[in-house]
């Protein structure tokens, strides 16, 4: 069985705010808010960031509008264009109260 996976156990608890998580690495990443420990930086400009995902979303920042794949709202008359799926996903969402599903929730950006 998976540490923490199906028992609900949240054995890795923060020394600074008492948080509990099911796994090692998520206490590890979590604890980087209170250090302020960033050891993701981007190449090409001087932003550091505590997590390997958002240095990905960011270095997509640095592409040339030719290279970016834009996502554009499909309602009639709207057209808003975004380079990110879930910010074209929470725009539906919000705008036009588009949901996938009952259950669907909108990513959190």
């Amino acid at each position: 069985m998976r540490e923490g996976s199906t028992t609900g156990d949240r054995p890795y608890k923060c020394e600074a705010c008492e948080r509990a998580f099911a796994r090692n690495e998520e206490l590890t990443r979590h604890r980087r808010i209170h250090s302020g420990d960033k050891p993701h930086a981007c190449d090409l400009c001087a932003r550091r960031f505590a997590r390997k995902d958002h240095l990905g979303k960011h270095r997509k920042t640095h592409l040339d509008e030719a290279h970016k794949r834009v996502h554009v709202c499909s309602q009639p008359g709207c057209g808003h264009r975004y380079t990110r799926t879930d910010a074209l996903t929470r725009h539906q969402w919000t705008a036009h109260a588009i949901r996938r599903c009952s259950r669907w929730q909108p990513p959190v950006i």
